[in-house]
């Protein structure tokens, strides 16, 4: 297996915690990994890919990497740092400046800056905060059928945010999407008829937004539920220990 990084980024990190790691920056070390320390037996390549066929992915390095089957999991872009080493000094960094910061203004009204205002009270009551609500820009989305192929590519998949599939863009759901596509790769390489993939239905409208380290506000379907509840399910470790030993790593960091 070969894992190639559209960003020279040595490591993976859990994005949906980075927001308390800017108030708390001790906490980036549970969730900042380097990619060999769960990829015992992967190649990892660093490289920007800028073209590719039905069997070839090309590097901006000039590199020609031959597939089998391709996954698509961009994910979204992130400033901070190529190390592990400077990413956990980003977050040092961010912190400092919220520490020394007299206001805080907030872009963004959704999940996420509700996330990071909760995060941000917790520690700095005293910070006069602002969020300021706005539209998202329309992004372009790679089309794909039910069982999670790039539509009219039959070895290419597509996983996570870079998907069209109309359901929130959730952590946890691209990691639905990895479980269904590993388990259709398997199939395939073993020579499975194509019509026996399994394929995904996509997600209601289900989201834990949380408030701080113990309170939170849940949705589920049509209920809302706010307070201790949605907080003990999130809130106080943002499912961090649950993802790492998920990638057969401990939970916590010595």
């Amino acid at each position: 297996m070969t894992l190639m990084k559209s960003q020279r980024k040595e490591y993976f990190e859990l994005p949906w915690a980075g927001l308390r790691s800017k108030v708390e920056p001790s906490f980036a070390k549970r969730i900042v990994i380097n990619h060999l320390e769960y990829l015992s037996k992967a190649r990892v390549i660093a490289s920007p890919a800028t073209n590719i066929t039905e069997n070839e992915v090309l590097t901006a390095q000039g590199r020609l990497i031959a597939y089998d089957y391709l996954v698509v999991a961009t994910g979204h872009t992130s400033t901070g740092g190529y190390t592990k080493d400077e990413r956990l000094n980003y977050y040092q960094t961010e912190h400092e400046k919220i520490k020394a910061a007299k206001s805080i203004l907030i872009v963004g009204g959704g999940p996420t800056g509700v996330e990071l205002a909760g995060e941000i009270v917790v520690d700095f009551p005293d910070k006069k905060e602002t969020i300021l609500k706005d539209c998202l820009d329309d992004r372009g989305r790679l089309k794909v059928d039910a069982t999670l192929r790039v539509k009219g590519h039959g070895n290419i998949f597509a996983i996570g945010d870079i998907t069209d599939v109309p359901e929130l863009k959730q952590g946890y759901l691209a990691q639905a999407h990895a479980m269904l596509t590993a388990k259709n790769l398997k199939k395939l390489i073993r020579g499975q008829n194509s019509k026996k993939l399994s394929t995904y239905k996509p997600a209601s409208d289900v989201a834990i937004v949380s408030l701080g380290r113990r309170e939170g506000i849940a949705q589920f379907m049509c209920l809302t539920v706010g307070g201790r509840l949605p907080g003990i399910m999130k809130s106080k470790d943002l499912f961090v220990g649950k993802t790492r030993n998920s990638l057969g790593l401990k939970s916590n960091v010595a």
